[in-house]
């Protein structure tokens, strides 16, 4: 049974799809006349395609989906009901609720230690926050590279505010420029990320994202994950602790 599509949940996406299978010996052969929103279209396909009739059905079978994103319930989960048709068909209404953010932590590699990430520094946790303000773009986000702490910014102990302008085009490819920055060296890197980040196609849209990076918390001798939200596709924040000032010993015994 098909599930609510993450992505079109996520958007707060309802409505139906309809489309039509080839079944030749109980396995489906080809979908067409396919019509519906591309966030729940698409994710239908992909699981009707698994689906498997008796062995003696060849026919065409049109398929109805009702998706509804439900207003009280158990976040995260989803019901979905099956009906077959006097007509031949099937419907599947599908009910959705919104997930809570969710946090994804790094899985340590053998031996206990995690994964470098760049400038040496391990990859962060990541806690995504499923929802974003409706008013804050029309596009979404399809996939982007985990913001880092920018380094120099961390080892100088900078926090502030980077405001990026983003263009999406209906291919969903991205152009990114600075439109404010509070410091220099939070700059390049954020608009490095920025660049990275790839979107829904079909949805153009121009808006800004807000980057805050901020550190806090307890001084650590080596530097500890970051933390990074994200409220896609209009805020990332990333959240660091500040690293203590390292100490050497010359061969006199003078500690610098």
């Amino acid at each position: 049974m098909p599930g609510y599509p993450p992505l079109a949940l996520q958007a707060g996406v309802e409505g139906s799809v309809t489309f039509e299978l080839s079944v030749e010996g109980g396995r489906v052969r080809q979908i067409s006349r396919a019509a519906g929103n591309p966030l729940l279209l698409e994710p239908s396909k992909r699981v009707a395609r698994s689906w498997q009739f008796g062995d003696a059905t060849n026919a065409d079978v049109p398929v109805e989906l009702r998706f509804t994103i439900g207003r009280s319930g158990q976040a995260g989960t989803a019901r979905s009901a099956l009906e077959y048709l006097p007509s031949g068909g099937v419907r599947v209404d599908v009910l959705g609720y919104r997930p809570p953010p969710v946090v994804l932590h790094e899985r340590p590699r053998a031996g206990g230690r995690s994964g470098a990430g760049a400038g040496g520094r391990p990859p962060s946790t990541l806690a995504v926050r499923k929802s974003a303000p409706a008013a804050c773009a029309p596009s979404l986000v399809g996939q982007a590279e985990l913001p880092l702490y920018p380094a120099v910014a961390w080892g100088l102990g900078i926090s502030g505010t980077v405001v990026v302008a983003v263009t999406v085009d209906g291919g969903g490819k991205a152009s990114a420029r600075i439109k404010s920055s509070s410091n220099q060296w939070l700059t390049a890197p954020t608009l490095a990320n920025a660049s990275t980040w790839r979107f829904q196609s079909g949805m153009p849209g121009s808006f800004d994202v807000t980057y805050t990076y901020r550190i806090r918390g307890t001084p650590t001798a080596l530097p500890a994950n970051p933390k990074v939200i994200l409220a896609l596709p209009c805020a990332v924040t990333v959240i660091a602790r500040p690293v203590k000032p390292t100490r050497f010993n010359d061969p006199a015994g003078h500690s610098r």
